[in-house]
């Protein structure tokens, strides 16, 4: 049997860390902007469908399917983030002013 020191032992780096840290196993990564396979198998299987598919949606919401009336907003405005909310906070000096404070409206 061979002699096992600690320097003839490799370093472990421990579970799911297999790599010293800068140095990944795909150095040339996935290319900026490559898209999923599913993505494009999908929208090959949509591809010319997409007005009759859309005017199907227009036409369910304005029956007043509340999910077709999503998605046709969804695609007409994105949904906005980041919003800023506004509000009147009372001055805090104690943990009993932070529980005043968020019990407020």
């Amino acid at each position: 049997m061979a002699d096992r020191t600690d320097e003839n032992q490799p370093k472990r780096r421990g579970p799911g860390r297999p790599f010293a840290p800068g140095v990944s196993g795909n150095p040339a990564g996935r290319p900026a902007g490559s898209r999923n396979r599913a993505t494009l198998a999908l929208e090959q299987l949509f591809d010319g469908e997409a007005e009759v598919r859309s005017r199907k949606a227009i036409e369910m919401a304005k029956g007043g399917d509340l999910g077709a009336m999503r998605i046709c907003l969804d695609r007409i405005i994105a949904p906005r983030k980041d919003r800023p909310v506004k509000f009147q906070l009372t001055t805090i000096e104690t943990a009993a002013d932070a529980a005043k404070a968020s019990a407020a409206h």
